[in-house]
């Protein structure tokens, strides 16, 4: 029987049942594949070779030849009646190159008997119960015959299988390793108890009569495990009476001394209520920088930085203090201050800023919060403070063309003498 290498099948060898020599290649002396023609034929690839060594041709010797494909040829050949590719398998470590190039061996296992037309193979070898194929398990390499394929992805260690405790679906492969942590698997305590995994933590440190414990009477500093607790309390009655009763006489000395202090407090917070009229410790401000995208200058065309300043907001502390913030936009960069209203302030002196953030936020981010430094003051010849590049990345804080701004004021009294 004649036989060909067929690229068309990744160069397994085909088996013609019954074929004309006149089909052979002049070089390999089998069934030409792709068949190319010039005094005789050729397999492509067999011709390509030769071309590449001489530039004659190989039967004729005629020089400079152009070697073109012949599918009348090809289409007689795919006409002829062949074996499948999988009619004999090699016995096993007897495969060479040699025997790729030949038909099979006479003691290898017949399996396919199909026979039919050269240009039908292929579809045959679609379901071609001795086609080896690919597991399909994710993961496996492992190429197998058609027909063994679902008794391979049984015993395939790539195959998904569910947990029987957490119902999740894993390799079976990675089964033993998921048991050893999956937070339902039933698991045993020291003390005999069962219950599942994430739930044991819980049992230990509430429950578990094994588990270390420290006595809950203040001062004593006494350990044992749970089930030992009405031991301990009947063991150390007289050592935590005694514990008790000094702690009880520590509270009274502290409460007679926060009623005394509390009597000292109202009593300065009256001779001091006629002079403070309004006193703000902490002031929440909110502030929206709106109309981004209107005019010539808007932030995303401005060459120049362009301020916005917010309305002025009252603190009155020593006399009505007028401050508002100003915001300085230059291309995406968000520069922000607070400043002290001088003209506007009947107070003419510094302001004493302890703790005051001013914040940028929009829905779904992370709001930016910057605090002042304790103890910076609202003094001239700027009367303000902040940040230059508040933010580097403007753009991601716009929502509909404004940028919210909070600012919590909070503000020492430099006259105060007493805390409230």
């Amino acid at each position: 029987m004649s036989q060909t290498i067929a690229s068309a099948l990744g160069n397994r060898i085909v088996t013609f049942i019954s074929i004309d020599d006149d089909f052979n290649c002049v070089i390999c002396m089998q069934v030409a594949d792709e068949p190319t023609r010039c005094s005789g034929f050729f397999c492509n690839v067999c011709m390509q070779l030769a071309l590449t060594r001489k530039k004659n041709c190989p039967s004729c010797n005629k020089a400079k030849i152009t070697a073109s494909r012949d599918v009348v040829v090809r289409n007689q050949i795919l006409k002829q009646q062949v074996q499948c590719i999988n009619k004999a398998t090699d016995p096993p470590n007897t495969t060479s190159v040699a025997n790729k190039k030949n038909k099979r061996k006479t003691t290898s296992t017949e399996k396919c008997t199909w026979t039919g037309k050269y240009g039908e193979l292929r579809a045959h070898l679609d379901v071609c119960e001795y086609e080896m194929i690919d597991c399909g398990n994710d993961g496996c390499v492992d190429k197998i015959e058609r027909c063994e394929k679902e008794s391979h992805q049984q015993s395939c260690g790539h195959r998904m299988i569910n947990c029987d405790f957490c119902n999740y679906s894993i390799k079976v492969a990675a089964m033993s390793t998921h048991l050893e942590r999956c937070p339902k698997a039933i698991v045993s305590c020291e003390c005999g108890f069962e219950c599942t995994r994430d739930l044991m933590t819980d049992h230990r440190e509430k429950h578990c009569p094994l588990t270390e414990i420290q006595c809950d009477v203040i001062g004593c500093a006494s350990k044992f495990m749970r089930r030992d607790r009405e031991k301990h309390q009947d063991e150390a009655a007289k050592h935590h009476v005694h514990l008790l009763s000094t702690v009880l006489q520590n509270l009274s000395v502290t409460v007679q001394q926060l009623e005394h202090q509390q009597i000292e407090s109202k009593h300065q917070i009256c001779l001091l209520s006629g002079k403070i009229q309004q006193l703000s410790n902490s002031i929440p401000f909110k502030w929206r920088i709106s109309n981004l995208s209107l005019g010539a200058c808007s932030w995303q065309k401005a060459i120049r930085t362009k301020t916005y300043d917010s309305p002025n907001f009252d603190v009155f502390l020593n006399g009505n203090q007028k401050l508002y913030i100003s915001a300085e936009i230059g291309g995406n960069k968000l520069g922000l201050h607070l400043h002290k209203d001088f003209e506007m302030s009947t107070d003419k002196g510094s302001l004493d800023i302890s703790g005051t953030s001013v914040s940028v936020s929009r829905a779904g981010l992370p709001a930016i919060k910057l605090t002042f430094k304790n103890n910076a003051m609202l003094s001239p010849p700027n009367w303000g403070m902040g940040w230059s590049s508040f933010l580097d990345e403007m753009a991601l804080y716009i929502d509909n063309d404004v940028i919210n701004v909070d600012v919590d004021l909070k503000i020492k009294n430099v006259d105060q003498t007493i805390v409230l």
